[in-house]
């Protein structure tokens, strides 16, 4: 009686190792298509799937490779002024270009202007109680002769029959440690004539004026503000360089 007993513990003793043996490769087993356990994948990453068509597609939750940053321009100026010494408040830029290129073709020069009028508060206010008004403006430009010192080919690029007093128009200033920056609203791509570029060396005068300005009498025109470019022509090509 005694070797039976014992024989019968050994059969419960056999049958429940194997029991646990099956409760642990069962689940393991089930973690990939050939019955074996894959160490390397990590079940928290989506596999990917081919979508309707049959392309592959990534899954939602895969990290996108950042994107490339934008090229720095060749060309700019009038968004920021280095902080000078002592305490004197920079005057405002209220015209400002870019540009990723600095050579062009003689008939396709094109620069994005930005332009507009820094003013404080609401624009009816402005308009109102600061005496600052603007109805119409517009963006010119023109050679300059340096040796000569005379200007030539005069050409209107836009007339705006809007009050440059107002949101859309507004400019920002921000001021920090190291100097001030100008936050314009508005922006636009201007071709420049190629009758401007009629020496083999001069300059390119950007001009923004508008009538009425900071005054209510009659329709007197105002220079706002000029951005100027050196140029130089070579077999019909323009190169500009910010005038120092």
């Amino acid at each position: 009686m005694k070797n039976v007993k014992s024989l019968k513990n050994l059969i419960c003793f056999v049958i429940f190792i194997m029991l646990a043996l099956l409760m642990f490769f069962v689940p393991a087993c089930a973690g990939n298509d050939n019955g074996m356990f894959d160490e390397t994948k990590d079940p928290t990453v989506d596999s990917v799937q081919p979508d309707d068509d049959g392309k592959e597609t990534e899954p939602e939750n895969q990290e996108k490779e950042p994107e490339i940053q934008e090229r720095e321009p060749e060309l700019e100026h009038g968004f920021f002024e280095p902080k000078p010494e002592g305490y004197v408040e920079s005057p405002p830029y209220n015209l400002a270009y870019r540009s990723y290129t600095n050579k062009f073709d003689v008939n396709n020069v094109t620069l994005r202007l930005y332009y507009g009028y820094m003013f404080f508060g609401d624009a009816e206010d402005a308009r109102k109680n600061h005496r600052l008004n603007c109805p119409e403006f517009e963006i010119s430009c023109y050679n300059y002769d340096i040796c000569n010192k005379s200007q030539s080919n005069y050409h209107i690029l836009k007339k705006v029959s809007e009050n440059i007093i107002s949101d859309k128009y507004r400019i920002i200033r921000e001021n920090r440690d190291e100097g001030t920056y100008f936050i314009f609203n508005y922006s636009e791509e201007f071709t420049i004539p190629a009758d401007v570029f009629s020496e083999e060396y001069g300059q390119l005068y950007i001009e923004i004026g508008g009538v009425n300005l900071k005054r209510y009498g009659g329709p007197e025109y105002e220079v706002i503000d000029v951005e100027v470019l050196n140029y130089e022509l070579t077999d019909s090509k323009v190169k500009l360089t910010p005038c120092a």
